[in-house]
């Protein structure tokens, strides 16, 4: 019992006296390595740190071995915990694609995350259940949206429709003769 509570005391040591190492996410980049080393613990690269400029999406996935589960948290608050689904392909970057097929996997846990413009600093925790170290992927997308028309733009195309519907029906019929 002695040994356990001399190896917890100096693991919380190593992880208050090590500097953090702060991983800076660049969006449309592809994914970035990270790593557990500690079940129940953040990442290595935690906090993680990113400004976007457009509506994005922060997605994680588990990695090489299944099991694991991880958090996602911001200042202090729960945001999203991992599930288990097989992720749809994304757009490739000439970047490490390395995680992608765990990304698709329905085996691996993954977290997709709708984010708006801001600055952004995330802390993932994970729980270790398949063993540690545990590797997990990072990525930032912008996410392309459809433009919606205005409601001034929908009157104007309707009411253009309209017009063109009576004029074609106010036309006169042309006659033609049979000789």
């Amino acid at each position: 019992m002695k040994t356990l509570t001399f190896l917890t005391a100096m693991a919380t040591v190593c992880l208050v006296a090590a500097p953090a190492a702060a991983l800076t996410l660049t969006p449309d980049t592809g994914w970035s390595d990270d790593l557990l080393v500690f079940p129940s613990g953040p990442t290595v690269g935690s906090p993680i740190d990113f400004t976007v400029d457009v509506a994005s999406s922060f997605k994680l996935t588990d990695c090489c071995v299944a099991g694991d589960t991880y958090r996602l948290f911001s200042s202090g608050s729960l945001l999203a915990t991992s599930s288990y689904y097989g992720g749809a392909p994304l757009p490739q970057y000439s970047g490490n694609s390395f995680y992608e097929a765990f990304w698709e996997s329905p085996v691996y846990s993954k977290i997709d995350y709708l984010i708006g413009p801001g600055t952004y600093s995330f802390i993932v925790v994970g729980d270790g259940a398949a063993g540690v170290p545990a590797s997990l992927g990072l990525r930032v997308d912008t996410v392309v949206t459809a433009a919606v028309p205005e409601p001034s733009t929908w009157a104007m195309m309707i009411g253009g429709f309209g017009l063109i519907g009576g004029t074609l029906r106010r036309r006169a019929p042309k006659l033609s003769s049979a000789i």
